[in-house]
């Protein structure tokens, strides 16, 4: 019987998935990665000579579609277990090729961190258990490390109604990234009051934080935990901070007289495409020598408090590395359907297994 059950599984399909927006900076890397691993993904995206010419290079598979027909995009994730979307913004991404997942039964990833892609795919939770399939939006940097020190606070703290988390990163950002952030300058900030995603001014707030080498000024901005820590941890009030020098902060300030500006289409198409010019991501060497400290808090009505420290990789190698590691647990066994966020998925300490990344250390303070 034995030897009968390990034939049946020698003869079974292996699973295939797709890199959507293998050819953006992110997307190569982790490619590049998957390649190594042995993972054999299937390469796409929108740009016909750079997926032929990256699936060459890496000797992987390719396809090659828009995302304008959505039958188009059925077609070709019906002959795959498992989609990670790369391809930014995701704002334009994110809802076809969730949608066509549903269809399809197939497994949706993506490395957004973008709030109102949380909040779209966060509300298909039911649809995704129905269809048998899981989605997790945020699998990269941009969740995986801050998602599971909300999970790990939340232990420590049950009865938390207050929850703030921060970053402390340095170093060049990717052609991606920098647009996102140019799409971000279109909105106010934002924060979670008593369980509500609510508006805030940019810089709304400032503070000193110590994200483990000393007291650094920071202030809010609307990273994804402002939404998806909700859902992780159920706080009902949530706030992220960067740490950034004062003129940073004064700039942030200023930006609210000309956001309105800045958020017309014209000049939105302007600043990306200068953007396409001058920018080329992160070096490996600058990838190497550049970490990032993260730091967290949360405090219940009584006023007692628990912080929580981490350090990680650089941003880019964590989406790598954690994207990665997601999509090698869907492949080689099938997770309950539903939404996830990272740490509901792969557990509270997933980005301490992770290369670069440290363990979470935890301070409990009572209040007298």
């Amino acid at each position: 019987m034995i030897k009968t059950m390990m034939k049946q599984m020698e003869t079974m399909p292996e699973k295939r998935w797709i890199i959507y927006g293998a050819n953006g900076y992110t997307g190569r890397l982790i490619a590049k990665e998957a390649a190594m691993q042995g993972l054999h993904p299937i390469l796409a995206g929108r740009n016909y000579q750079k997926i032929r010419s990256l699936a060459q290079r890496l000797n992987l598979p390719w396809c090659c579609f828009d995302l304008k027909n959505p039958e188009n995009i059925s077609t070709r994730l019906n002959q795959v277990d498992l989609l990670l979307n790369c391809a930014g913004p995701f704002t334009a991404t994110s809802v076809p090729l969730a949608k066509a997942c549903l269809q399809t039964m197939t497994d949706y990833l993506d490395i957004t961190g973008e709030i109102e892609v949380f909040e779209y795919i966060h509300a298909l939770d039911e649809k995704a258990r129905n269809a048998g399939v899981v989605l997790c939006p945020g699998a990269g940097f941009d969740l995986i490390p801050t998602d599971c020190l909300a999970a790990a606070l939340k232990k420590c703290m049950p009865d938390a109604k207050y929850l703030a988390l921060g970053f402390d990163a340095k170093g060049p950002v990717s052609p991606g990234t920098a647009k996102t952030i140019i799409e971000g300058f279109k909105y106010d900030g934002m924060i979670r009051k008593n369980g509500i995603l609510s508006v805030v001014r940019l810089a709304y707030r400032v503070r000193k934080i110590d994200f483990g080498s000393g007291p650094k000024t920071a202030t809010t901005i609307s990273w994804g935990d402002v939404s998806t820590a909700f859902y992780t941890t159920g706080i009902p009030n949530i706030e992220v901070y960067v740490a950034l020098p004062g003129n940073a902060i004064t700039a942030l300030k200023i930006m609210r007289i000309f956001r309105p500006f800045i958020s017309l289409e014209p000049i939105q198409k302007i600043l990306k495409k200068i953007i396409d010019i001058q920018l080329k991501g992160p070096s490996v060497q600058q990838r190497k020598t550049s970490r990032v400290r993260l730091w967290g808090e949360a405090v219940n009505i009584r006023g007692n408090s628990v912080q929580a420290y981490l350090t990680t990789a650089n941003g880019y190698d964590v989406t790598i590395r954690g994207a990665l590691g997601i999509v090698r647990k869907l492949l080689e066994k099938k997770s309950k359907p539903g939404v996830y966020t990272p740490s509901q998925l792969m557990g509270t300490f997933y980005i301490s297994k992770l290369p670069g990344s440290s363990f979470i250390t935890l301070r409990v303070n009572h209040k007298n």
